[in-house]
């Protein structure tokens, strides 16, 4: 019934649209394959840019992933080249007191073989007097019997 009013409206004699008719007969078959085609492939072109947008989103959460580790290690490296900064300036002044250390402890070392020395001469000294000292001392005695003696 439509098809009837729309061939009156456009005005087309029976035998056009019986030639339209036969015309569309022969190639609705042939309209209709591909239609169904192309149909398939919209469908398969949708079903693939959905694959290549799951691709996309876990590509890119990957890379928000690998992004915060890479900012974790880097921190991790900049710690440890603060640390390595620490334990040089640490290792520089053990290096610097170790030094001083080590030339006190040789002045010391001098020191106190000058000090040996000195107490060695000094108890060779003591150990050998001389004798105008021995005959003083006896003549010290003498005289201080003789003062405690006298009335």
């Amino acid at each position: 019934m439509n098809l009837f009013k729309l061939a009156q409206n456009s005005r087309m004699s029976e035998s056009g649209v019986v030639e339209l008719l036969k015309i569309a007969g022969g190639h609705l078959p042939r309209a209709r394959l591909e239609y169904d085609r192309i149909n398939d492939e919209l469908n398969s072109l949708k079903a693939e840019l959905n694959n290549t947008v799951v691709v996309y989103q876990q590509f890119c959460d990957r890379n928000i992933e690998l992004k915060k580790r890479e900012d974790e290690l880097q921190r991790n490296v900049d710690e440890l080249e603060a640390k390595r900064t620490d334990l040089q300036k640490t290792t520089t002044e053990s290096n610097r007191y170790l030094a001083e250390f080590q030339e006190n402890n040789s002045d010391n070392d001098n020191l106190n073989l000058e000090m040996e020395q000195e107490i060695a001469m000094l108890m060779n000294k003591l150990s050998t007097p001389p004798l105008n000292i021995a005959n003083s001392s006896h003549k010290d005695e003498n005289e201080m019997l003789q003062y405690s003696f006298s009335p």
